[in-house]
């Protein structure tokens, strides 16, 4: 009948789908976000004011889907003024602002070394596991 051949239709595309994924590698990924709420802070390591695993994310995603992925869960709070070339550009974090005319900015580290990143918030990409320091 045409409905059991739709039915078995739906199953194969199923198995596909997940064929492929598995194949192919559609993958998920996590990454912790560390702030230090200090001006000039000098240091990257513990103790953070601020620590959020935001967890199963599309490998894809840059850091500032990361971030908006933790506020809407409630556990970070950021702000961020968008730039038409540069993107977003952190304004405040948890509340900590950040005064350009004072020359303040939220730094961004990560990697395995945690060293300044050579992209912003929205071209930096983190990788599986990656912690990032504010």
């Amino acid at each position: 009948s045409t409905q059991s051949t739709g039915v078995i239709n739906f199953k194969m595309l199923c198995i596909l789908c997940f064929c492929y994924l598995a194949c192919f590698g559609y993958s998920l990924k996590n990454v912790s976000i560390m702030v230090i709420e200090e001006l000039n802070a000098k240091r990257k390591t513990a103790p953070y004011d601020n620590t959020v695993d935001v967890l199963d994310l599309d490998e894809n995603l840059k850091l500032i889907d990361v971030m908006e992925t933790a506020k809407q869960s409630g556990r970070l709070t950021f702000e961020k003024k968008m730039h038409p070339l540069w993107g977003a550009s952190i304004t405040s974090i948890d509340g900590i602002k950040a005064d350009s005319s004072k020359k303040q900015y939220w730094q961004i580290l990560g990697g395995k070394d945690l060293m300044p990143t050579s992209f912003g918030a929205s071209s930096y990409t983190p990788y599986d596991g990656e912690s990032i320091v504010f």
